[in-house]
């Protein structure tokens, strides 16, 4: 499925992620394939070697927005320089589709340094695959 990310949204990453430190997360939701929401999380242990989502405070919101016709694109969250996923990135990502019994999960990872937005695919069976997302510009009215 190829992805699109409304600027707006990636404006919202990029300004708060320039407002923390590296290692914060959230969520990307969407639907058809557009992404236009971005649920921002600190995390519950705030420190600058990983990030350790607060996932009661994100399952409350991410069922919200289910319930309003959205779905989950995927997870992001930041490191300074890096542009892959770490070990533990990767480790995390597949603890999640074992919980949900999918086969694959998107990992976003937006560097920093860079202002870059990477999506990477994780899945069970393999390593990981990256591909670039295209940003789209909002109608102004």
């Amino acid at each position: 499925m190829k992805l699109t990310i409304l600027k707006s949204v990636m404006n919202n990453i990029q300004e708060t992620f320039s407002m923390y430190s590296y290692e914060t997360g959230g969520v990307l939701l969407g639907n058809e394939g557009l992404i236009s929401s971005f649920i921002f999380d600190e995390g519950i242990q705030h420190c600058d070697v990983s990030y350790i989502p607060d996932i009661k405070q994100l399952n409350t919101q991410i069922q919200s927005k289910m319930n309003t016709g959205f779905q989950v694109f995927g997870f992001v969250h930041s490191h300074f320089e890096r542009r892959t996923l770490s070990v533990a990135d990767i480790i995390y990502a597949k603890k999640i589709m074992e919980l949900n019994h999918v086969d694959h999960i998107r990992m976003f990872l937006y560097v920093i340094k860079d202002k870059t937005l990477f999506c990477y695919i994780v899945r069970k069976d393999t390593d990981l695959l990256e591909f670039h997302l295209e940003t789209v510009p909002i109608k102004e009215i």
